[in-house]
């Protein structure tokens, strides 16, 4: 019996041995997995920074695009104002021109009236006051004058007896039938006109022809028979 229990005893020795062996197996692969699991944290820590890193560029390239269309719209703008506001410099110009060129045309219109005096003074002088220091004098003031009223471009209106009439030139202050003249043709001159560069200042005034009226046509007068129209009265017995 004692050799059954010593069998027995050696049994559980080794059953205890081999479960020693087990757990030391075990303990001694336990720093192998440890150092897995640490080299996979190690390896996922650096993939988890490329993807916060590439979050951050998409980031700034968004917010690069967007300055960039900003800054487009920005320029568009500013060339748009800048545009607008040569335009409105161009119209201003152009106003202030148009207004100076209205004021010294009223200036140049106020002086045609002298223009037309010495014009008609001169056609009726004398023949024997021809020379006349006096008479000089004026003819210089009337010269001046002239050459003034040609450096700011004025000039007759070229008009004579036979040229046509045209509304934008003349002023018809009469019209009237005359022999050797057609209709809307011009008989005479009454008062010059003039024309700074091509704004009329005054058109001229002159005298229009007329279509001659047609002669009426003769009238047909029917003669009846005397028979017919007299006739005397019967007498009734």
């Amino acid at each position: 019996m004692s050799k059954n229990k010593q069998e027995k005893e050696t049994v559980e020795l080794t059953r205890k041995e081999e479960q020693d062996i087990t757990v030391t197996a075990e303990t001694a692969n336990l720093p192998d997995e440890l150092e897995i699991g640490m080299e996979t944290v190690s390896a996922s820590e650096p993939a988890e920074e490329l993807d916060a890193e590439q979050s951050k560029l998409a980031a700034l390239e968004a917010t690069i695009i967007q300055l960039e269309t900003e800054a487009a719209r920005n320029i568009e703008g500013w060339r748009r104002t800048q545009a607008s506001f040569e335009n409105y410099r161009k119209r201003t110009e152009a106003e202030k021109l148009r207004w100076r060129t209205v004021d010294n045309a009223a200036l140049l219109m106020r002086l045609l009236p002298l223009v037309d005096d010495f014009d008609r003074a001169f056609a009726s002088i004398p023949a024997e006051i021809e020379g006349n220091p006096w008479l000089e004098g004026i003819q210089l003031i009337e010269k001046k004058l002239q050459n003034l009223l040609e450096i700011e471009q004025v000039k007759p209106i070229q008009v004579e007896p036979g040229h046509e009439f045209d509304p934008h030139y003349h002023e018809a202050i009469h019209a009237q039938v005359f022999e050797g003249f057609a209709a809307e043709q011009i008989i005479s001159v009454v008062q010059r006109g003039y024309l700074q560069d091509k704004l009329v200042l005054r058109p001229a005034k002159v005298v229009v022809a007329l279509d001659p009226e047609p002669e009426p046509e003769p009238t047909a007068i029917i003669e009846m028979d005397a028979t017919e129209n007299d006739q005397t009265p019967g007498t009734t017995e």
